[in-house]
Parts: C-alpha cells; structure tokens; sequence
C-alpha cells in the first residue's frame, strides 16, 4: 500500500508561466540546455543546472554550482515567480500535445515506499548522478521537478479525475512555446480528495520516469530524517494514458568507424539499404544501423520461442510470453547482446565516450542529420510497451538503461515543494 497524500506547494504564477517552467532535463543536450537558458533567464533549469551544463572550458565545483542553484531559486521567488504556500491538496496537471493528453495527480509519495516494493521500479541508478542531485535537494532545499509515477488503468479513478476538470475551469493554462499546453486544477479534497487517496493507496505504483530523482530522495531522507524529506514530490499517471518513444542509441567511433562496420558485416547477417520506407519495413529481428546515408539491417536472433514478433499484434495477457522472455527480445537488449557487447566491448549500461542516448522526440531523420553530421552510427530502437515494463516491475527485473522515454514530461518550474521553512 502506497502512502500517497496531499502536499503543500507553491504554483507557478500566471504572468511568469511562459518563462519559468522549462523542459525535461534530458529532452535537451548539454548545449541545448545552456541554449534555453540563455534565451530564458528566468527558467528553472537556473536552478538544477549540473556539471554537464557548464560552458566548455568552465571552472566550478559541484558545491559551487549547487549554491548558485539555491541563489536562483531564491531570485525567482524575491521576483514573484511563485505564489504563496498553499495548504496540502492535491493537484491535476494535464499536458496537451496535437495528438495526445495524459493528466497526471501532483501529490506526495512516502520515500520508504521505493525500499519496500510499494513503488515498483525497473531501471538501475549511477550512483555519481543520484548523489548529485541528493546534495542538490540539501542546498537548494525545494522540489520542483516530479518524478514520474504510474497506476494500472483504473475507471473508478478516471471517473474521479474527470469530475474534477468538469465542476470548474483550470487554475492555470499555459504553453511554453514548444507546443505543450499545460493546465492545473486544485482538487477539492472534501469533494474529490478523500475519493483519489482512497483509490491510489491499495495499488502499486510503478516507476516510470526520475529513477536518478527517487534515488537521492531516498538518500537524502536518511540523511536528514525530518519529515519534509519523507516525502518525494510526484507526478502519478494512468498507465492507459502514457506514450513511450523510443529511446535511440548513439555510437562515436572515429576512425574505428569503418572497421567496426567491416567486423559487423563479417560476424552478422547483415542487409545494406539506402532507403528510409525499407529501413523501416525491416524483419522483427534486425536492428537498424545508419551511417553514411545506408542503414546496415542486422539481424539478432531472438532468445527462446518468443520474439516480439510473437505478441507484437495485441494478443491479451494471458498469451504473452514470459516477462524474462519479453526482456531479453528487446531492441537495446539485442544491441547489446549481438552487436555492441562482442565487438566494442561496451557494456551499454550507461553514457561513454562510444556510447551516447537521443530519445525518440526526434525523428529518425532528424537525428541522422545530426549523426551524418558528427560522422557517427545512429541505432534505431524500437519502442518498449508499456506493459512489459510493468509487469517487469512487478517481477523486479531490470531493464536496460534508457530503456524508455515518456513524453510529454512533466515540467519543472510548474510547482514548487520547499524542504524547509520557507515564508
């Protein structure tokens, strides 16, 4: 049983909404973060700026970069950027894209939950990274930034949510320009509260999206043990309602280039094409390989009797192969096994001079320009359904890292939740 409650926050006020809530952390490269930051001074990225958003050539310490995180903050709220404190309720967040809308519920989730099971996850953390951002929460002392959470779909749940957003008009409506409208209701928590408590703390919750966020709450809990710190603030979606992109992979060889791809075509069955509609028509168990304007189709054998081929169609559940099974056919999974692992030696766990991630926001073909561009292979991953993570989360597997990209993400700079006693 998740302990689920309402928070006590702040709300991004209306005149600075177009400026202060800024884009996912990893929708952006290092150099696009910095690029927005420029073109907006006010946004939150001001605040959770890490080491990887230091201009090339610049100097500064981590405890250096996190003071000037809290120093922002503390700008943003002299100018007003925030309302006051409200009393703990929860909140509707809904993101609207020209073809999709998810509504997330913005409440507090128990930190204990993620070492008891009650909040599932499915990724592993680099421990450099979560300690960062553990520090980040000691010095700047504020969330803003949720971390993403699922529920299994659930009508009674649904029903609730939609009777919010009918009895009255969203307290905020907003876009940032990047074509995402953003609306937040406060819930009336006689009305409709107590009823979305009730139905969200007998199910689990499956962690879909702030592995990295969850991890240093977690520390920073045990570290500080107060109870502001037992709680993580958090954005809990309708697993019906999630999108998951591909998650592509990205490899920068340099003049090992030409003989990584002789050693591929000599150990794997490999087919060269030169067109984007064969790309994309390739056999389930070839992975697509561009550079230099051709795609090598490679192909990797499924494990086992299963492949994606095998319930890629909708089958219901209880035709589905086993979750290990399902795991271990993964695009990234079969990169990994047939390609980078015996020929690079990657071990394709986390970011590296040979190994880098785009998320599937992109285009296929927008991220080929950019890796012609660089002179590097672009991997196109398919994307992972929403039910095999959850059911590998049910079973504690672990998927590959960047395994998944949700979107639209929720924003930071939307809600504010103190760690202190703030006015």
């Amino acid at each position: 049983m998740a302990d689920v409650k309402p928070v006590a926050l702040r709300v991004v006020e209306e005149t600075f909404a177009n400026e202060v809530p800024s884009p996912a952390h990893d929708s952006l490269t290092a150099a696009g973060r910095r690029a927005h930051l420029e073109a907006k001074p006010a946004s939150y990225l001001a605040v959770t700026r890490g080491p990887e958003d230091l201009e090339p050539g610049q100097e500064m310490t981590n405890e250096e970069l996190l003071q000037e995180g809290a120093d922002a903050l503390a700008k943003l709220l002299e100018q007003g950027a925030f309302g006051p404190i409200r009393p703990e309720s929860f909140y509707l967040y809904q993101l609207e894209t020209p073809d999709h809308v998810q509504t997330a519920i913005i409440a507090n989730v128990a930190t204990q939950d993620f070492a008891d099971g009650n909040v599932r996850l499915h990724e592993l953390v680099q421990l450099d990274r979560a300690t960062h951002l553990s520090r980040h929460l000691a010095v700047v002392a504020a969330q803003s930034s949720p971390i993403a959470l699922a529920y299994r779909e659930s009508p009674a749940l649904a029903q609730v949510l939609e009777s919010v957003m009918r009895a009255k008009d969203p307290d905020l409506t907003f876009s940032g320009g990047d074509g995402v409208i953003q609306r937040v209701w406060e819930v009336p928590h006689a009305q409709y509260g107590v009823r979305i408590e009730a139905l969200l703390r007998p199910a689990p919750l499956y962690l879909i999206d702030g592995h990295h966020r969850a991890a240093a709450a977690r520390a920073h809990q045990q570290a500080v043990g107060d109870e502001p710190s037992n709680y993580i603030l958090s954005a809990i979606f309708s697993s019906a309602e999630l999108r998951n992109r591909a998650h592509h992979r990205i490899l920068s060889l340099g003049e090992g280039t030409a003989d990584f791809l002789s050693r591929l075509m000599e150990r794997q069955e490999v087919r060269v094409v030169d067109s984007d509609n064969e790309a994309m028509a390739r056999k389930q168990d070839e992975i697509a390989l561009w550079f230099g304007g051709l795609c090598y189709l490679v192909t990797v054998p499924f494990n086992g009797h299963h492949g994606t081929a095998a319930y890629s169609g909708g089958l219901d559940n209880t035709k589905l192969p086993p979750v290990q099974n399902r795991l271990e056919n993964l695009d990234p999974v079969r990169l990994q096994r047939g390609i980078i692992g015996p020929l690079l030696g990657v071990d394709g766990s986390w970011s590296g001079e040979q190994l880098s991630y785009r998320p599937g926001v992109h285009t296929v073909s927008e991220l080929r320009q950019d890796t012609e561009l660089n002179r590097e292979i672009l991997c196109v991953m398919r994307p992972v359904m929403i039910r095999d993570l959850l059911d590998a989360s049910d079973e504690g597997l672990v998927m590959p890292p960047k395994s998944t990209y949700f979107e639209p993400k929720a924003r930071s700079g939307v809600f504010l939740r103190h760690l202190n006693q703030a006015p």
